[in-house]
């Protein structure tokens, strides 16, 4: 993948958080994210606390 596929708003509530995380985790398992498009994204979510909270819930 050359083009982040994961968008990540600025508003990003809770509930987004939770999918856009399980998507990341399913092109993890999938291996169609690169480790650079990984870091980005989870940047992403867990720069507001609402992106934060969604990112770990999953786990």
């Amino acid at each position: 993948m050359t083009d982040s596929t994961f968008t990540i708003p600025d508003d990003l509530s809770f509930e987004s958080a939770i999918a856009l995380t399980q998507s990341v985790l399913a092109a993890i398992e999938e291996e169609k994210i690169s480790e650079a498009e990984l870091r980005q994204a989870v940047s992403r979510l867990v720069a507001s606390q609402a992106g934060a909270r969604g990112f770990l819930s999953p786990f």
